[in-house]
């Protein structure tokens, strides 16, 4: 047999305890222990990596749905620190009746939460702390916009069980939840949950940096159709908004 095919074969009985094409010498103890190795560190890694998705789930059901995992999907990458990106896929790909309908959403975040807190270094722009209407603002290099329908950052793995948990997952909100993720300047992370109106302006901050505060306001005003009358109202609403999210520290400042 070519080397090639007894390499897949085995990694064919890894994932799935098919004996096919696996000459009977080297099937025994020896293997399985092999095996219960490489399937008890990628349990593991996952479980590290999605704990309230496992916590909620409940132990059965959770090593279900991660031995399906490895039984079925094909991972594409060698490396370890992939393994919950293949998880996000793989999930991604189930029927929905067959998940709860909170679960990939709050996979998802989990992910989130993750791949913020391992992104590359950036350097931090120059700014002034002031938060001034005729200069762009200055956010922290690493943030994002979100939209959930199932309010997952309230999420722990002690509520699982909880009346409050099986509510919140029963149905998704009528209307997104708009979360704002991002990495502090410690190296923590940051979450929150704001308006439509405040996701518009930081997403536009984001996408747009070299924009002044003032004329991002403006657009997205324009955008809300809100009244020419509560523009300076929005405007002071807008500015508070971004004070709260300075303090939290998702934005630094001015550009200087």
């Amino acid at each position: 047999m070519h080397f090639a095919i007894l390499q897949r074969n085995i990694a064919r009985y890894l994932r799935t305890k098919n004996t096919k094409g696996i000459p009977k010498k080297l099937l025994g103890e020896r293997l399985e222990i092999y095996r219960e190795l490489v399937v008890s560190n990628i349990e593991s890694f996952i479980d590290t990596r999605f704990p309230i998705c496992a916590s909620m789930l409940g132990n059965k059901k959770w090593r279900s749905l991660v031995l399906s995992f490895i039984a079925e999907h094909p991972i594409s990458s060698p490396y370890f620190h992939q393994i919950p990106t293949e998880f996000l896929l793989y999930l991604n790909k189930q029927p929905l009746k067959q998940l709860p309908p909170y679960l990939l959403e709050l996979a998802h975040y989990e992910w989130v939460e993750l791949a913020i807190l391992t992104s590359k270094n950036t350097p931090l722009p120059a700014f002034k702390k002031k938060i001034k209407l005729d200069k762009p603002v200055v956010l922290v290099p690493i943030s994002q916009i979100y939209l959930y329908r199932f309010p997952v950052h309230t999420f722990t793995t002690k509520m699982y069980k909880s009346a409050v948990i099986k509510r919140q997952t029963k149905s998704a909100r009528t209307t997104p939840i708009h979360l704002v993720m991002f990495r502090k300047i410690d190296y923590t992370l940051g979450v929150r949950e704001v308006t439509a109106a405040m996701a518009l302006l930081i997403n536009a901050c984001i996408q747009t940096p070299k924009k002044i505060l003032h004329r991002h306001i403006l657009t997205i005003a324009k955008t809300m159709n809100i009244q020419q009358d509560q523009c300076k109202q929005f405007e002071n609403q807008a500015m508070q908004n971004l004070l709260t999210l300075q303090r939290e520290g998702l934005i630094l400042g001015s550009k200087s």
